[in-house]
Formats: structure tokens, C-alpha cells, sequence
């Protein structure tokens, strides 16, 4: 745990970065959508071109997220897993955007909807992340 919340200062910043980039991403989406529709193929074109510096740009932070060992869930709610193990068994740190610290866990195939207050998860953790 304590590892995890070490890690959480670099996955902070990665993640309020593809928030932001991933809104700009569906956003450009959006107006290409809207210039196709319009006959506007010429600014759909540039449209696209900022696109794929956008989609880079979110390569380079996923890249950046599995460096440090977490896997990225949502790339919108800005959602990632620290996979650790308990109990003598694979699970997740889960942690969200704006959230102060990791305050939850989950089975590691369980989405959002599984997520259960840190409070529950029995036995010591593993200092080490799974893998």
C-alpha cells in the first residue's frame, strides 16, 4: 500500500493529463463528425492532424502509467489499478481522479461497480506489486 501511495504522486499528474487529453480527443472527434456532415473535408483533414498528436500524446501517458506498474481502467474518470497482492491473492489498489489517496480495492476483473472501501480488504499486503 504504502508503495502504491509513493507511485500515486507520478500517476497523479499522468492521469490529470490524459483526462484532459482524452476530453480534447473526443472533442476533435466530435468536429470531424460535424465537418464529414457538413461537406467540410478540408477542416476535417486538419481536424484529424491535431488528432493523431492527440492520440500520441495519450500513447505516451499510457506508456508512462505502465512504467510505474499501474494499469489504467478509464481513461475518462481517470480510473487506474494497482495490482498487489492479499491474502495470498491477486487483487487491485483502485484509485480515481481527485480522490486524496487510495481509499478502495477490487477483484481484478471487477469494474467500478466493484470497488470496496480499503477498510475491507483482510490481511497484510504484499510490498510488492503482482504480476
Amino acid at each position: 500500500m504504502a508503495q502504491a501511495n509513493r507511485a500515486l504522486v507520478l500517476v497523479k499528474r499522468i492521469v490529470a493529463e490524459v483526462i484532459r487529453e482524452y476530453g480534447r480527443l473526443v472533442e476533435l472527434q466530435e468536429m470531424i463528425e460535424t465537418a464529414h456532415a457538413g461537406g467540410g473535408y478540408q477542416q476535417a483533414a486538419k481536424t484529424q492532424e491535431a488528432m493523431v498528436e492527440v492520440a500520441q500524446k495519450l500513447r505516451d501517458c499510457a506508456e508512462e502509467i505502465e512504467a510505474v506498474g499501474v494499469e489504467l481502467r478509464d481513461w475518462s474518470l481517470g480510473i487506474v489499478d494497482f495490482p498487489c497482492i492479499a491474502d495470498e491473492r491477486e487483487i487491485c489498489l483502485s484509485w480515481q481522479h481527485r480522490e486524496p489517496g487510495i481509499l478502495y480495492w477490487q477483484e481484478p476483473e471487477a469494474g467500478l461497480a466493484g470497488r470496496q472501501p480499503i477498510e475491507t480488504l483482510t490481511g497484510a499486503l504484499a510490498a510488492t506489486p503482482a504480476q
